[in-house]
């Protein structure tokens, strides 16, 4: 039997944990390769625009940023075992999914886009507000600060639920389904790691992403 190196460190059980997971491992690595692939065919298309598509694409850009940074993480805690806290990032990403296409299928992407940024700064004048007692400098803000609630106003106003509508239908019963399940310990990932692999008379979409919310669980410590 070979000793494990990492055997009473951080790692212990990740080299089992790999090998016991080595396909959903894979087909992780597989949605990651893909992702970066089409950064290295389209990233020169991908950069800061003026006038009416500035909101568009300043927004972008750092959603996908965030959302391959939380991908890898949902790969290393399962490594790890910590299947539950991936779970709960899951569903970050999931709503992540969510709000960027019902910004970019928008006749009006710009417009919703704007009301996105607007949100997000106005919460976190908030936040800065009660957190630290400090308020943000109105000359820091993207909008006017009477326009800055409007906006966010208008955001706030269409929920997630009604969000979700916008995915394509392929993966708009799973996005639900996860809206539906925020109340309850097992969140599930529709579709944020969507490997479409099934052959005739597998899984189905709702089959794989359950599947997919298993695999984190019982990744947990195992």
């Amino acid at each position: 039997m070979v000793d494990d190196p990492f055997s009473g460190t951080v790692l212990d059980g990740a080299r089992g944990r790999f090998q016991r997971f080595a396909l959903h491992f894979k087909l992780v690595g597989d949605v990651g390769d893909a992702v970066n692939r089409v950064l290295d065919e389209e990233g020169e298309k991908m950069h800061e625009r003026g006038g009416p598509d500035r909101p568009l694409s300043v927004l972008m850009g750092p959603l996908l940023g965030k959302a391959m940074k939380t991908f890898a993480a949902i790969e290393r805690l399962c490594l790890l075992g910590y299947g539950e806290d991936a779970a709960v990032l899951l569903r970050t990403n999931v709503n992540l999914l969510i709000n960027a296409a019902y910004i970019v299928t928008d006749e009006k992407a710009n417009d919703r886009a704007a009301e996105y940024i607007a949100d997000a700064w106005r919460r976190f004048r908030t936040f800065m507000r009660e957190a630290y007692g400090k308020e943000v400098d109105a000359a820091d803000l993207p909008f006017p600060a009477d326009q800055l609630s409007e906006l966010s106003e208008r955001w706030r106003a269409v929920t997630i639920e009604t969000r979700a509508k916008r995915i394509p239908s392929t993966t708009t019963k799973r996005a639900i389904d996860s809206i539906q399940a925020s109340n309850t310990p097992t969140p599930s990932p529709s579709g944020v790691i969507s490997v479409k692999r099934t052959k005739p008379g597998g899984r189905s979409s709702r089959g794989q992403a359950i599947h997919m919310w298993k695999w984190c669980w019982r990744t947990a410590r195992t």
